[in-house]
């Protein structure tokens, strides 16, 4: 059977807790403690019946038990709802699948994976991972638990060679932004650079044209010192 794993133990391994996988975002992959890793406030708005934690909601679960970031629902986030109701939207995850399944599903909060941070709706035995079915001593089970066991390391493995990925991805961005504003800087600079060498060409073809006229003047001088 899979070994259960605590979820602080698990971050402090640099490992991923099975229940964030479990609870993964459903369009994009994202984890839940990716959705939140920048917590933005909801200023007195809010989209749940329970004590307000003041954080905007990013993550939700659509009543057919599918899991999505609030920015893939149309409109780029859920529509108002009256207080006391939980909000009605399309499920992006059903949409992607097929684009004929537009009924409005019922949409229930969650803003972490902890006791508390998720609406009671959803069950707590979904975050108990593995499910406890699967400790009881069957050998019928085997295969159940066999193919657990591997759908979880290999969605582990996806899971981490994903954010390695990503954190590839902004630190090349990051970089490309700094050499186009280098290239910005330095084109400006040239610009200024040509403005002046223009202005002085200007004034050297001024003097230019006046040489012979100097020159005439300076021969007179030096004459009248003779």
């Amino acid at each position: 059977m899979p070994p259960r794993q605590d979820s602080d133990t698990s971050h402090r391994n640099g490992d991923i807790p099975i229940r964030e996988i479990v609870f993964s975002c459903g369009v994009c992959q994202k984890l839940v403690s990716d959705v939140y890793s920048t917590k933005e406030s909801d200023h007195g708005f809010n989209s749940s019946d329970h004590e307000e934690s003041g954080v905007v909601v990013k993550f939700w679960m659509a009543d057919c038990s599918h899991t999505f970031c609030a920015k893939h629902l149309e409109g780029g986030g859920v529509p108002f709802h009256q207080e006391g109701q939980h909000p009605l939207a399309p499920c992006p995850v059903c949409v992607a699948s097929n684009p004929q399944r537009t009924t409005p599903r019922e949409l229930f909060v969650i803003r972490g994976l902890s006791k508390g941070e998720y609406a009671d709706e959803i069950p707590d035995t979904y975050l108990v991972c593995p499910p406890p079915s699967l400790a009881v001593e069957d050998a019928e089970l085997d295969p159940l638990r066999f193919q657990y066991s591997q759908i979880l390391r290999y969605s582990k493995a996806v899971t981490l060679r994903w954010r390695c990925e990503q954190r590839k991805r902004r630190i090349l961005e990051s970089s490309i932004s700094k050499e186009r504003k280098q290239w910005r800087k330095q084109e400006a600079d040239m610009k200024d650079r040509i403005v002046v060498l223009e202005k002085g060409e200007a004034k050297l073809k001024k003097w230019e044209q006046r040489r012979e006229m100097i020159n005439h003047y300076l021969g007179l001088v030096g004459k009248m010192g003779e």
